[in-house]
């Protein structure tokens, strides 16, 4: 009779085994996912909705945009709050009509800027007019300056999709990461809604990432991107449903977050993000993330899962 009343504990022990060799070697059904906060540093509208989203949301994680006006303030919070996931969001653009910006090395890099001393307006037009020497100076520039103010940096991502642009762009890339220690974002697979004409060809893709592969930097299955176009009343429903539908894998949902503030300067399109930080803030969101079973993890967990720690 005792063997018969110790069968349940067997099994629960050898449940627990399988939950945590899951855990440790990344278990074909298991959800991971980065709730990832773009454009931190691009105002203080911006930056407050970013810190009230890590603090008292969903989000996991942010990048920060060094020549942007607010640079200085998100700086100084990552500073103060080390265990807060930061990365450089790499910037080669400036897309706004009424806010224009450019390279902290100035005049140093003639071919990333137009002539008023600002970023090209589109990655597409980096790509036909930057030389990769000078997006690695300014690139390591950014880097250098955001280690100065003493932020610790957990990964390297880029702003509308630039370091995808061509295979040049994509080597720079991924050489400061290797430079600099640091894991950069790259999906698994090509993904041709983000690349640009001459970086199409899924070999060449391949052949390129295998340095960061070899070095067991994590590969995202699905970065989900397409939500910066939905129309603040419908993000709700479109967050549940990009939940409810992820698959196994790494995957990150992009979202961008803001205050709305008047008279003061706002980043692009700033009632979307308005709701970013609405929903990623609600109880209704962490409570379908658990009820989905879905592990919401940050650059730091995602690495170590990564490297089997």
């Amino acid at each position: 009779m005792h063997i018969f009343r110790s069968i349940p504990c067997l099994l629960f022990t050898a449940l627990l085994g399988t939950l945590a060799i899951c855990f440790v070697d990344g278990c074909p059904t298991s959800r991971y996912l980065v709730i990832h906060s773009d454009d931190a540093g691009f105002c203080a509208a911006q930056n407050a909705a970013t810190i009230q989203a890590m603090e008292n949301g969903s989000v996991s994680s942010s990048s920060i945009m060094v020549p942007l006006p607010g640079f200085p303030e998100i700086a100084a919070y990552a500073v103060a709050h080390p265990e807060k996931d930061f990365g450089i969001h790499l910037t080669l653009t400036s897309e706004t009509p009424y806010f224009r910006w450019g390279p902290v090395l100035k005049d140093r890099v003639p071919t990333l800027v137009q002539e008023d001393g600002s970023f090209w307006q589109t990655s597409e037009d980096v790509a036909a007019h930057a030389d990769a020497a000078e997006v690695a100076m300014e690139l390591e520039a950014q880097i250098e300056m955001a280690l100065v103010k003493g932020i610790r940096i957990t990964h390297l991502d880029h702003h509308m999709w630039v370091m995808l642009q061509k295979p040049e762009f994509l080597k720079v890339y991924l050489e400061l990461g290797l430079k600099f220690g640091l894991p950069v974002r790259l999906h698994r697979q090509l993904t041709v809604e983000e690349t640009g004409e001459l970086l199409r060809n899924p070999e060449e893709y391949q052949a390129i990432i295998q340095s960061a592969i070899a070095r067991k930097n994590p590969l995202f299955d699905a970065i989900e991107t397409n939500n910066y176009d939905v129309i603040p009343d419908q993000k709700r429903n479109y967050f549940l449903n990009a939940l409810r539908g992820l698959k196994p894998g790494n995957s990150e949902f992009c979202i961008h977050c803001s205050e709305m503030r008047e008279g003061a300067l706002l980043p692009p399109h700033a009632e979307r993000r308005q709701a970013d930080l609405t929903v990623f803030t609600s109880d209704e969101m962490k409570d379908e993330i658990r009820r989905q079973g879905i592990r919401v993890v940050s650059w730091d967990e995602l690495q170590r899962l990564n490297q089997g720690e």
